[in-house]
């Protein structure tokens, strides 16, 4: 993502079974407002991480993804939450 600082916001939406989970952050050179987003299954499970805690987003993607190994899927969601945690509020 590059070199970004203090995220303003971000926002989970769910409609017609689309997930987006979308995040605002300052550009630290221009100090543009940009964003961010993720969709899908990963977007719900980083709304549950965020909210409700990270067993809630696990037990949420082991029942979608039941056929992966459960500590991939804590890997995965993981290295996501760490690579944008520095976004979010």
């Amino acid at each position: 993502m590059g070199e970004y600082f203090l995220n303003l916001a971000w926002r989970y939406y769910e409609s017609n079974g689309i997930k987006l989970f979308l995040f605002y952050f300052r550009d630290r050179i221009s100090n543009k407002l940009r964003k961010g987003y993720i969709t899908g299954e990963w977007a719900k499970a980083l709304e549950l991480l965020l909210v409700e805690g990270i067993d809630n987003a696990l037990n949420y993607l082991y029942e979608v993804f039941p056929q992966n190994d459960k500590n991939e899927v804590a890997e995965e969601l993981l290295s996501l939450y760490r690579q944008i945690k520095d976004y979010c509020p």
